[in-house]
């Protein structure tokens, strides 16, 4: 019935979702008055339906067989439906109340009582705007038998200025687009259905177990598959670069600019660094090949120069927020999803199961930023968000875009309009919130800007290398983020300018193993598969492919791995990776082996074209049905003639003895060992098999059996720590055959504690003094584990501690933090402190041949820093690092920065080089002219934030030095100082006064050569491309790049020598070349060409 007039009528508006009900039921008792019918509103609360069983729908199918097969939509006497049998509880708002929800049954029951009351006049469809809306709806509505006439809803955004509109404009449900819709939704249901049932009897009849498939699912283990067979395939390759090292402190690579300028697709790093243009020569050979026929000057031949600002990231939707999650929490997909909807439902984030990152421009986007003051952090930021802050949102397609949302349905997740009580989250909602408010945050912030330099320097007029530069202007959104920028200098030159290369350098690029997915990695592939289509054709018409949704994607890698055991879990890093078992593998390689289409994105995209088709009206549904009723005969009959490896039971059972307390079988599992008795004669034999990370096999049960102790490796975790301890556990059984751990088993040793004298124990994690127990104080403390900081101690070690004596120097201890998040590792000596009565540790160190330059006692050496020998007695603590850019400090240097002190040209004496706070300076701030502090080496302005440190070059600044960088601008130029390739140069610090940046600035010198003038005979001088006599008076020079091209080192030998170069090929003006002799002009005391004509 199309047309129908709702005006004065009631209506029944069925509504997909709570949040549905109460945003649109606001809008209608707000605006009442203007809306020409009444309305009453239920929520379905998504899916009430299911398709029964096939052996719930015919009694044959209660066994499988071929015989049985295929089972199609007469076997099952049509699609029939029944209600959804569970019961949804959750936590309530008060601790361990619960909340029930109505069960699917009552919600159903609900409608039904509604629809038969004779109260309304038609019903109103408010599903999401979709196929899959549509569908659920409608199925019940086709349930109940409704004969009411049936309106359209049709809107996803939840603003007042989009419902009111729709609700005044409702469409027929009977309209052509809607029907087709449902159609589609109908036809996508019953494909999944008829393949998943079907393939899944045929695979397990074949393979002898339980082997479910479907079109998500299979093509989910396809992809992990592969993904393992990569990994298992893979052999590195290694490519070799050439990288010119330049006396001047900075580097370049070569590079192609042809290759440079290409736009070909990239989508792996790989394919963005050979986009960039590198040149990778296959054997270290070619590289060595080409450097041995390459000269070491250059020219600067282009510059550019750019500022780039880069802005925050789109907003989240649930495929990226679980990704993010699961980098900064190590949450899975599935536990991520929850989080986010328990937070949907507190009515603090917008709808949690959305595919799109994008908000609708009708939303109040200030609004939501209100709300994230109850984020302490957060505050400073918001101010900062100013009215043109809201509207360059507003009107940027990167986070508003109406048809965008309108394609997907539902908007991006962000903070909603709910301030946020943070007090009363658990600290897993905190976690999801606060990224998602962030996220949000960061959009209205000022971009990251960098001033981004490229060099290209050319080499024998051909082979050109390049180089990347890039310094912070301002942090932007990053600041939020707490993120690092690392600057990254060339030197200030400019095209034409001469380099000189000191060495060449052979890098190399080794290709990397694939990871395996995890669930947030492989949500993301499901996001975008389009690259993995075997027909390329497809890939115009399918951009918006997606392989089920993050929502269904969750429930479905969670069934992989626990129900369907395809598919397991194994820690990698702070992560859980995806990886098939023996199961898994064997069915991927049978099915891939007769090249089953489940397998191929293929299918799902060809479907997804059909789909579009149906809606589109180009495609009858009844076609689609037939078209996929023969596919299903077809891959059943493929099945049926393969040849398959078959696979053991999924839940195996093994008898491994007999119970030693009642003569019943010990019987196996997965999970457990437990006793046949157990009914019979509460036999309690058995227990758990996993204790520790430790999966305790038949054989040491049999060991335990036997009245033996058990002790093997395991793993600790404390609740809320992302450390993981390793530890030895010991069991054995109790006097009712369980399984049970031993806490306590220490035995008594020989040597007494070596800290108190009293007995010492050993057990099987550490070595106790027993005055560990003694309550008094001061009582002893000694505790020795056998493995400290992550490291096992060697026995001998051990011994030294235990005689009272230093451990020899134990490497790669372990530093954590707080959280337990693994933060570096280091060195250290173990040693008993008598005194405290406890083991400590402390820095290795040996004595140096320096002295400290403030009370003149020896350096001692540590691995990173120079310590004065007054520590010991706390006379004095000055210490300083010994390095400088993960460089050692040379001697001849380190002897001028301690003179330097000594002589308090750097000021601070003990403090001078290192301090843990920050200590007052004689400087002034240049901007708000605060006085300045110093902490370590850099000098900081903690009004203004303004800061630097001390660095020039691999030397320091003197406090004259910076008083001359604040004061004029730039400091005094340094001499002597050594670039990375050991090549002296000298440069100045220079203060830029507008954007508070300090950068380095080289000063070339003037070197004096072996060549002897050609006039005079005196020695030639050179600055850059120009020789210079080193006699004033005679004035001979010679330009080392003549006609546009520079002299080879042997032209340059013949001039002086021989006073004429052989012909060389040179560039005019006007872009043609020319051909010619360089040689001395005696005249004119300078060179001149020679042509051959002369």
């Amino acid at each position: 019935m199309i047309g129908f007039d709702v005006r004065g009528k009631k209506g029944l508006a069925i509504c997909e979702k709570p949040k549905i009900v109460e945003a649109i039921g606001s809008v209608y008792k707000k605006h009442k008055k203007d809306i020409p019918y009444e309305l009453d509103f239920v929520a379905q609360r998504g899916h009430l339906l299911r398709l029964l069983h096939p052996d719930e729908a015919n009694e044959e199918y209660k066994t499988w067989s071929w015989d049985n097969l295929p089972i199609t939509e007469q076997s099952l006497h049509g699609w029939q439906y029944a209600v959804v049998q569970e019961e949804v509880s959750g936590k309530g708002k008060k601790k361990d109340e619960t909340r029930r929800f109505p069960t699917s049954q009552e919600r159903f029951d609900n409608i039904k009582n509604r629809l038969n009351s004779g109260n309304y006049d038609f019903v109103l469809h408010i599903g999401d705007p979709d196929r899959e809306g549509q569908l659920l709806i409608d199925l019940v509505l086709e349930k109940l038998g409704n004969k009411l006439p049936v309106m359209r809803y049709w809107q996803n955004a939840l603003t007042e200025e989009k419902i009111l509109p729709t609700l005044k404009h409702l469409r027929s449900n009977d309209e052509d687009f809607f029907q087709n819709t449902l159609k589609a939704g109908k036809a996508r249901q019953h494909a999944d259905y008829l393949v998943g049932m079907n393939g899944s009897r045929a695979t397990s009849i074949k393979m002898t177990s339980r082997v479910p498939v479907g079109r998500v699912k299979t093509t989910l283990l396809a992809t992990i598959c592969r993904r393992e067979l990569d990994i298992l395939n893979f052999k590195p390759e290694t490519v070799y670069g050439v990288e010119a090292n330049y006396i001047i402190g900075f580097s370049g690579k070569l590079f192609n600019q042809a290759d440079a300028n290409e736009t070909n697709e990239v989508d792996t790093e790989d394919d963005k660094e050979q986009s960039a243009g590198l040149v990778w020569f296959k054997t270290k050979k070619e590289a060595e090949e080409f450097i041995s026929t390459t000269s070491k000057e250059g020219v600067v031949s282009k510059k550019t120069e750019k500022q780039v600002q880069t802005f925050a990231n789109n907003f989240f939707k649930l495929s990226t927020l679980q990704s993010e999650a699961e980098k900064r929490f190590g949450y899975n997909t599935d536990k991520t999803k929850d989080i986010a909807q328990s937070l949907y439902e507190a009515g603090l984030l917008t709808y949690p199961r959305s595919t799109c990152e994008y908000l609708d421009s009708t939303e109040t986007l200030d609004v939501y930023l209100k709300s994230l003051v109850a984020v302490p952090h957060l505050i400073p930021f918001l101010k900062q968000v100013n009215t043109q802050a809201i509207q360059r949102v507003k009107s940027t397609k990167k986070w508003v875009n109406d048809k965008a949302v309108s394609n997907s349905g539902h908007s991006a997740i962000v903070p909603t309009s709910k301030k946020a009580d943070i007090s009363t989250l658990t600290e897993e909602q905190k976690n999801i919130y606060i990224l998602v408010a962030e996220r949000y945050l960061a959009a209205f912030l000022p971009p990251l800007v960098q001033n981004k330099v490229d060099l290209v320097v050319t080499i024998d007029n051909t082979k050109t290398f390049t180089s990347k530069g890039k310094t912070l202007v301002s942090k932007g959104w990053t600041e939020l983020y707490q993120r690092t920028i690392n600057d990254i200098e060339v030197p200030d030159l400019k095209e034409g300018d001469v380099v000189v290369v000191k060495d060449f350098g052979v890098p190399t690029k080794t290709s990397q193993c694939p990871k395996r997915y995890t669930s947030g990695t492989l949500t993301e592939w499901c996001e975008n598969p389009t690259k993995d289509l075997d027909d390329k054709s497809l890939k115009g018409k399918l951009k918006n492919l997606k392989i089920g949704t993050p929502a269904t994607l969750s429930e479905a890698i969670k069934t992989l791995i626990f129900v369907d055991k395809q598919v397991t879990l194994k820690k990698e890093g702070k992560n859980e990776v995806l990886q098939p078992t023996e199961a898994g593998m064997t069915i991927y390689k049978n099915l891939s082996a007769i090249n089953f289409s489940l397998l191929e994105v293929d299918t799902t995209g060809s479907w997804e074209i059909a789909l579009e088709e149906i809606i589109e009206g180009s495609r009858s549904f009844e076609d689609f049905e037939k078209e996929i009723q023969e596919f299903v005969n077809a891959m059943i009959l493929e099945i049926k003639n393969s040849n398959m490896t078959t696979i053991a039971s999924n839940f195996s059972k093994e008898v491994i003895s007999k119970c030693t307390k009642c003569g019943g079988d010990i019987i196996q599992t997965d999970k457990s060992f437990y006793c046949t008795g157990y009914k019979e004669n509460q036999c309690m034999s058995g227990g758990f098999r996993n204790v520790g990370g430790h999966s305790i096999t038949k054989e040491e049960f049999k060991q335990l059996q036997q009245g033996e102790d058990l002790v093997f490796d395991a793993v600790f975790q404390k609740k809320g720590s992302k450390r993981k301890q390793k530890y030895k556990q010991r069991v054995r059984l109790n006097e009712h055959g369980t399984i049970e751990t031993v806490k306590n088993h220490y035995v008594v040793m020989e040597s007494p504690c070596p800290a108190c004298g009293k007995r010492l124990f050993e057990g099987d994690n550490a070595y106790v003094c027993e005055g560990l127990s003694d309550k008094t104080f001061p009582h002893c403390q000694f505790y020795l584990g056998k493995i400290t900081s992550d490291v096992a101690l060697e026995q001998e070690d051990i011994d030294l501690i235990i005689k009272g004596e230093d451990s020899r120097e134990i490497k790669n201890l372990v530093y954590y933090d707080q959280t337990g998040k693994k933060k570096s590792t280091y060195n250290a000596v173990l040693y008993v402190d008598k005194t405290e009565k406890r083991i400590k540790q402390k820095k290795p160190m040996s004595k140096s041949e320096y002295v400290c330059p403030v009370c003149m006692k020896p350096l001692m050496k540590t691995d990173n820093k120079y310590i004065c020998s007054g520590f010991e007695d706390h006379s004095c603590s000055f210490e300083m690092y010994s390095s400088m850019y993960q460089k050692e400090i040379p001697d001849e240097k380190l002897r001028k920065m301690l003179e330097q002190v000594r002589s308090g040209a750097i000021s601070g004496g003990e403090k001078a080089l290192i301090s843990k706070e920050a200590v007052p300076t004689n400087f002034s701030c240049p901007y708000c002219s605060t006085a300045m502090k110093r902490k370590d080496t850099q000098i900081l302005c903690e009004n203004c934030k303004f800061a630097f440190y001390r660095d020039i070059g691999d030397e320091l600044m003197t406090d004259e030095d910076i008083e001359n960088l604040l004061t004029a601008g730039k400091t005094n130029v340094r001499t002597g100082l050594l670039s990375k390739t050991n090549e002296p140069y000298s440069a100045i610090k220079v203060l830029d006064y507008d954007s508070k940046k300090i950068s380095l600035k080289y000063i070339q010198e003037e070197v004096t050569t072996s060549y002897d003038c050609p006039i005079c005979q005196s020695k030639m001088a050179q600055t850059g491309a120009m020789m210079n006599c080193s006699n004033q008076a005679c004035g001979f020079k010679l330009w080392t790049i003549p006609g546009q091209v520079r002299m080879t080192k042997k032209e340059i030998d013949d001039f002086f020598t021989k006073h004429m170069t052989e012909e060389r090929v040179m560039k005019k003006k006007d872009g043609g070349s020319f051909t010619a002799r360089v040689a001395v002009d005696f005249e004119k005391r300078e060179s001149r060409f020679v042509f051959a004509k002369t």
